[in-house]
C-alpha cells in the first residue's frame, strides 16, 4: 500500500482572521464557564443572603486586593483613624498590614482571595465603596445594587492612558493624583459619552508617607518606573540609576509592587 502525507497550511490573511477568532470563542466560553462557577458557588454560600461578610449598610467601606497596595491607603486610614471616624476595610490578601489595624473605629475583615472577594463585594450592603481595583461592572466585578456610591482612588501619578479606557465608567467619583489626569477623564467622559463623575485633586496618596525621602535629603532622586513593557524599566532602568550613581546623586528607587513578579529578574540585578 502507497503511504500519504497530509500537509496543513493556513494562509496569513484568511487564516490568521480564523485563528483569531476560534481563540477568541475559546476564551469567551472559558470566562462564561467561569462566571457560572462562581454563580453556582455564589448560591451555595448563600449569595441571595445577607451576611455578617457583606452587610456594612450605611458604611464607609474600603477594598484592597493585595498587600502591595497598602501604601495606597495607608495615609488616608491613618488620617480616618485619627479623626475617629468609623469604616470598614475589605482585603483579599492575609498578608495585609490593614488587617493589624488596632482601633476600636475600623473593622477589618479577611476576605482571604480574590475569588471570595468577588463573591463578597457583589453582594455587599454599604454606603461609599473605595478601591484601587479599575474596570468596576466588567467581568467578574460588578456594582452591587446595594451600595450608593464607588470611589476610584488612582493609585499612580502617570497619565490615565495606560488603563483600559472603560476602567472607570462605572465609578461615581475618582481620586486623582493631578489636575491631569481630570483633564484626561473628562475628555474620555466626552469621546465615550458617559456622565460625568466627581473628579477629585487629592494628590499620590503614598507620596506623603514614604518611608525614607524624609532622610534622603532634599537633593535625592527618586526613580519609580511602573511595571513590564509600559515603563522604562525593562529597557532603560538599570541605565538611568547607574548614571545618576555615576553623578553622584543620592537614589531612592521604587519599583512597581508588579515589578517583582513581571521584571523580577531585572529587580533581581538591580538589588
Amino acid at each position: 500500500m502507497c503511504g500519504y502525507s497530509l500537509f496543513s497550511y493556513i494562509d496569513p490573511g484568511t487564516g490568521g482572521l480564523l485563528v483569531s477568532i476560534l481563540s477568541g470563542l475559546a476564551m469567551a466560553a472559558a470566562y462564561s464557564a467561569r462566571g457560572f462557577i462562581y454563580a453556582v458557588s455564589n448560591r451555595i454560600t448563600g449569595g441571595g443572603t445577607v451576611t455578617s461578610e457583606t452587610d456594612f449598610a450605611g458604611k464607609l467601606v474600603f477594598f484592597n486586593e493585595g498587600k502591595n497596595y497598602w501604601n495606597v491607603f495607608q495615609p488616608i486610614i491613618q488620617e480616618l483613624v485619627e479623626r475617629e471616624i468609623s469604616f470598614v476595610y475589605l482585603t483579599a490578601d492575609s498578608d495585609d498590614p490593614g488587617l493589624n489595624l488596632d482601633s476600636p473605629h475600623v473593622q477589618a475583615v479577611n476576605l482571604r482571595s480574590i475569588q471570595r472577594a468577588t463573591l463578597v463585594l457583589n453582594r455587599l450592603k454599604a454606603d461609599t465603596v473605595v478601591m484601587t481595583t479599575p474596570q468596576l461592572g466588567t467581568l467578574f466585578l460588578k456594582r452591587s445594587k446595594s451600595v450608593r456610591h464607588y470611589c476610584h482612588l488612582l493609585h499612580a501619578p502617570t497619565d490615565i492612558r495606560g488603563y483600559k479606557k472603560f476602567a472607570f465608567d462605572d465609578f461615581d467619583s475618582v481620586l486623582c493624583s493631578s489636575a491631569r489626569q481630570i483633564e484626561n477623564l473628562r475628555q474620555l467622559e466626552n469621546d465615550r459619552g458617559t456622565p460625568a463623575k466627581e473628579l477629585f485633586e487629592t494628590g499620590c496618596t503614598y507620596y506623603d508617607s514614604a518611608e525614607g525621602l524624609e532622610n534622603a535629603g532634599a537633593d535625592a532622586v527618586l526613580v519609580a518606573p511602573t511595571w513590564g513593557v509600559k515603563g522604562y524599566l525593562p529597557t532603560l532602568g538599570e541605565e538611568i540609576i547607574e548614571n545618576l550613581l555615576a553623578a553622584g546623586e543620592t537614589v531612592i528607587f521604587r519599583p512597581h509592587p508588579q515589578s517583582w513578579t513581571a521584571d523580577r529578574e531585572i529587580l533581581d540585578h538591580i538589588v
